[in-house]
């Protein structure tokens, strides 16, 4: 069985994107499309083409957000930094598991994020595809420790881009599944991010 985030990052092949929202989550990598239910159970580490508005509302139950394209300066990142999910953009994710439309709910690989350097760590959810991964792109000697736990995201202190790159983390938030309205998407969607 796997270890967790701490496998994920050692072993994991890694793929490089732009920090939007800094921090640190893991879980089962699922591809979302706008308008689409949230994978039941949360915790999950959610998949999208670009950073479109649509996408908010299954920010409330994901541990991290990595969108393929996009800006980095997004209505979609400052909602994910409002809640504290950690968020990459333009990871070549495809390099790694094949197009995303077959990621589905299918759970056939962990991702671990490091949105402070821009990271993202991917190994087979199989025993069998997770023996004969390849190795990660940095070595397991460079690897850092994980920098949270499964279905939990810690969030970074609000700072401003400036600051950004030094900020650290102010608390851990056990991110679990929840349902929210519309009118909660845009109580969030309007504050600002520090």
């Amino acid at each position: 069985a796997l270890q967790g985030a701490a496998e994920v990052l050692a072993r994991g092949r890694r793929v490089s994107g732009t920090r939007c929202v800094p921090g640190g989550a893991y879980g089962p990598l699922r591809y979302v499309r706008p308008h689409e239910p949230a994978p039941p159970g949360g915790g999950h580490i959610l998949l999208a083409d670009r950073p479109r508005p649509a996408l908010a509302p299954l920010l409330f139950g994901a541990a991290g957000l990595v969108c393929t394209s996009g800006p980095n300066a997004s209505h979609l990142g400052e909602v994910a930094r409002s809640l504290g999910v950690p968020m990459l953009v333009g990871a070549p994710v495809d390099t790694v598991t094949g197009p995303p439309a077959h990621l589905g709910d299918s759970g056939g690989w962990l991702a671990a994020i490091d949105a402070t350097t821009g990271e993202l760590a991917l190994l087979p959810n199989t025993p069998k595809e997770a023996a004969t991964a390849s190795p990660a792109t940095a070595s397991p000697a460079t690897a850092s420790p994980a920098t949270a736990t499964p279905a939990t995201a810690t969030p970074a202190t609000p700072a401003t881009d400036a600051t950004a790159a030094t900020a650290t983390p102010a608390a851990t938030v056990t991110v679990t599944g929840a349902s929210v309205t519309g009118a909660a998407v845009g109580r969030c969607s309007g504050a600002r991010g520090g």
